[in-house]
C-alpha cells in the first residue's frame, strides 16, 4: 500500500476534509448568517484552466464554510444543552464529572491543573474545549434521561459476551510505561533574569542532593519553608504517571527522555522542561503491558476494570440506535421553538467569530481544488470506483479500530458524517478528488516525493509509537471445509479429533471437500466478522495438534487442525509486521517515512501557485462574498 496515499486520504476521514465538489447543489444556510436563495445562487469564483468551465456559488462557500465550522451540529447540541441547564439534578451531576475529570488529571499532572491546562487536556483527549465538553455531558445526560423508558428492556451484555470482545481488543489494551516519582520543580518566567534566578536555585540543589542522594526527600520537606524558591510533590501526592503525550507537552520532551530511562531509587540531574526545571527521584516503575481483563483500566485513581469499561461499552452500542432516535426527535421539537434556536444559533455563531477571512480562505481552498482537479483532468488522469473502494475499506478499518466492531453501512456512514458533515456519497466524490490531485501532484514531483530516513529517525518513530505496533493472538491451522453439513458429519465421525486420522483425511480431499493448508487466523473483529464467532472462538479454544469437531461457518462447515499459537506482543523492530509477511517493522516504517507527506504538500503549494500565476485562470466576485 502506497503510505503517503493512505496518510493523505485518511485525512479526508480523521481530520475533516475542508472543501467539497463546486458542482454540488448549494444548500440554503440557516439564521441570521444566511443568504437569500437568489444570492447564493450568484457566482463567487469562476474556474477555467482546461476546456471546461466550473463555477463556485455563495451558496456553495456558505455551505462548506456551515459544514467546515460544524454550525448545524453544534446548535443542536447547545439546544439541548440549553434544556439540560433547566435541570439542577442534571447541572450537578455534570460538575461531578468534569471535577472527577480534572482530579484524574492533577493526579497524573502531580498538581491541580490550571484553565489552561485542562483545556488542553481536552482538547488532546476529546478534541473539544472545557464548554463544549461540559455542553456535550449535559446533552447526554438529558437525553439519556428521555431514554430511560425505551432502555428498560435493552439486555445486559452476557459474560461470554464481555470475554469474547475483551479476547478481540487485547491487542489495543495497553498500560503504558509508567513511573512513579517524587519532584522539585522550579518554576522560571519569561525573561532571562528570571530564568536566571531559577537556574541559581535548582543547580544549587543539584549539588547539595548529588553530594548526599538522601538530601532529595529532605528538599521535599524544606519547599514548604517560606520563600524557598520551589515547589515540591511526593510520589504519593503525583500517583503513577503514564508516558503519554499530554505528559511530554506538559513537562517536555527532555523530561520524558530522561526519567522513563532512569533506575528506582536514581535522582536526575537538573531537566530544564517548558515552563520550569525538575530535580526527580523515581521511586518505582512499571513496563508496558497488555491489560487482564479484572485490570484497571487506569492506576491512580482506579476508577473502573476493563471488564466493566467493555460491559459498558456494549451496553452503549445497543443503546445507541435508540439514543440517536431521542436526540433526532428532541432537535426537531426543540428546533420548533424559533426563539429558542434563534437564541442558539446567534450564541454558537458568536463563540465561533467567524470572520470574512475565514470566508475567503474556504472560498481560496475551493478554488485551489479546483485547479487542481481540472490541471489533472487536462493531463488525462483518472480514478476508478475500484481504487475509490480500496481506500474506503482502508479507512473503514480505521473506524472499526474505533469503534471495536466491523461497523455496519448506517455506522460507517454515521462516522462519515459526524467527522466531515458529508453524506457517504458525497465523501465518495471527495475521496475521488483527492486522489486525482495526489496523483496529478506525484506525476508532476515524481522524483522529489521521498527520502531515505537514518537509523535513528527509524528508531524515534518506532519509540513514539510503540504501542502501535502489537501482533494479535494468532493460530495457524490446516482445515477441511465442506458445504454439506451431512458431509462434514461423516468426515468428523471419521476423525474423531485424532490429529493423524486428521491428516490422512486433509491429504486425500476430493471433490466433496476442500483444505486450506497453513493458514493465519489473527483474533480481530474483521475474523469474527468474516467466520462468524463461533468458529473464532472454537479454534482459538484448541491447542497445538488439536483437532476440532465440525464447526458451522458463514460458508459452510469446517474441521480446524491448529499448528501453531501465538500470544498477543509488543512488535520488536525486526519482527514481521503480519505472520506470513516478512516485511518487518523497520521496513515499514522505513517505506513510511520515506513517503514525504511535507514534501508532497510542497510540491501542490507550487502547483497551485503556478496555476494561480498572473489570475488567467480563475475570477473572483468579491463583491458577492458574504461579510
Amino acid at each position: 500500500m502506497n503510505i503517503l496515499a493512505f496518510v493523505v486520504l485518511c485525512a479526508a476521514l480523521l481530520g475533516g476534509c475542508k472543501t467539497s465538489a463546486a458542482k454540488a447543489q448549494p444548500e440554503t444556510p440557516l439564521g441570521p448568517g444566511g443568504l437569500q436563495a437568489e444570492a447564493g445562487l450568484q457566482p463567487a469564483a469562476i474556474v477555467r484552466v482546461s476546456n471546461r468551465t466550473d463555477t463556485i456559488t455563495v451558496g456553495q462557500v456558505q455551505s462548506v464554510a456551515e459544514r467546515q465550522f460544524r454550525i448545524d451540529s453544534r446548535i443542536d447540541l447547545k439546544l439541548v444543552a440549553t434544556m439540560a441547564s433547566q435541570d439542577q439534578t442534571i447541572v450537578s451531576t455534570v460538575d461531578q464529572q468534569i471535577w472527577q475529570v480534572r482530579s484524574t488529571l492533577a493526579a497524573q499532572l502531580g498538581h491541580t491543573p490550571s484553565d489552561a491546562e485542562f483545556n488542553q487536556a481536552l482538547e488532546i483527549n476529546t478534541g473539544m474545549n472545557l464548554s463544549t465538553y461540559r455542553e456535550q455531558l449535559l446533552a447526554q445526560l438529558y437525553l439519556g434521561n428521555k431514554a430511560q423508558s425505551r432502555l428498560k428492556n435493552v439486555p445486559e451484555p452476557s459474560t461470554a459476551e464481555i470475554e469474547s470482545t475483551y479476547q478481540i481488543m487485547r491487542p489495543s489494551l495497553i498500560r503504558p510505561q509508567m513511573v512513579r516519582f517524587s519532584l522539585i520543580t522550579v518554576p522560571f518566567g519569561a525573561s532571562a533574569p528570571e530564568k536566571s534566578r531559577a537556574a541559581e536555585i535548582i543547580n544549587r540543589l543539584s549539588r547539595t542532593i548529588h553530594s548526599d542522594p538522601s538530601e532529595f526527600d529532605e528538599a521535599l520537606l524544606m519547599a514548604q519553608a517560606p520563600n524557598s524558591g520551589y515547589t515540591a510533590q511526593s510520589a504519593d501526592e503525583i500517583g503513577y504517571v503514564p508516558k503519554n503525550e499530554q505528559v511530554r507537552q506538559t513537562f517536555g520532551d527532555a523530561f520524558v527522555k530522561t526519567v522513563f530511562a532512569m533506575k528506582q531509587f536514581q535522582v536526575s540531574s537538573v531537566i530544564e522542561g517548558p515552563t520550569a526545571f525538575y530535580l526527580v527521584k523515581v521511586i518505582g516503575m512499571l513496563d508496558e503491558k497488555f491489560l487482564e481483563i479484572d485490570d484497571p483500566i487506569q492506576l491512580n485513581p482506579p476508577i473502573t476494570t476493563v471488564r466493566e469499561n467493555i460491559r459498558n461499552m456494549l451496553y452503549q452500542q445497543r443503546t445507541q440506535p435508540l439514543l440517536d432516535a431521542v436526540q433526532q426527535e428532541t432537535v426537531t421539537e426543540l428546533r420548533a421553538d424559533k426563539t429558542l434556536y434563534q437564541e442558539c444559533e446567534a450564541e454558537v455563531r458568536s463563540e465561533l467569530k467567524v470572520s470574512s477571512d475565514d470566508w475567503k480562505s474556504v472560498l481560496n481552498e475551493m478554488i485551489d481544488e479546483l485547479l487542481l482537479i481540472q490541471a489533472a483532468e487536462q493531463e488525462r488522469i483518472t480514478v476508478g470506483q475500484g481504487e475509490v473502494n480500496a481506500y474506503l475499506r482502508q479507512i473503514r478499518n480505521v473506524v472499526a479500530s474505533q469503534l471495536g466492531h466491523e461497523p455496519t453501512d448506517e455506522e460507517f456512514a454515521a462516522a462519515v458524517k459526524s467527522n466531515n458533515g458529508m453524506t457517504l456519497p458525497e465523501f465518495q466524490e471527495q475521496l475521488r478528488r483527492q486522489m486525482m490531485i495526489q496523483r496529478y501532484v506525484m506525476s508532476k514531483y515524481p522524483s522529489g516525493m521521498s527520502v531515505n530516513p537514518t537509523e535513528e529517525q527509524i528508531q524515534a518513530a518506532y519509540e513514539s509509537s510503540r504501542s502501535t505496533f502489537v501482533r494479535p493472538a494468532t493460530i495457524r491451522y490446516n482445515a477441511i471445509l465442506t458445504s454439506s453439513r451431512d458431509r462434514a458429519n461423516q468426515l468428523q465421525a471419521e476423525i474423531r479429533t485424532n490429529p493423524d486420522t486428521f491428516d490422512a483425511v486433509f491429504w486425500r480431499a476430493g471433490s466433496d471437500y476442500q483444505v486450506q493448508e497453513n493458514q493465519y487466523l489473527p483474533r480481530v473483529d474483521q475474523a469474527q466478522q468474516a467466520f462468524g464467532p463461533a468458529f473464532v472462538n472454537a479454534v482459538f479454544a484448541l491447542e497445538p495438534r488439536r483437532v476440532s469437531g465440525a464447526i458451522e461457518t458463514p460458508d459452510g462447515f469446517a474441521i480446524v487442525k491448529v499448528t501453531e499459537k501465538f500470544d498477543v506482543k509488543f512488535l520488536e523492530l525486526d519482527d514481521p509486521v503480519q505472520l506470513g509477511n516478512d516485511l518487518s517493522v523497520r521496513e515499514y516504517i522505513r517505506n513510511s517515512l520515506s513517503q514525504d507527506a511535507a514534501a508532497f504538500e510542497k510540491a501542490r503549494v507550487e502547483l497551485v501557485s503556478e496555476l494561480r500565476k498572473g489570475g488567467t485562470n480563475f475570477r473572483l466576485y468579491p463583491e458577492r462574498f458574504p461579510q
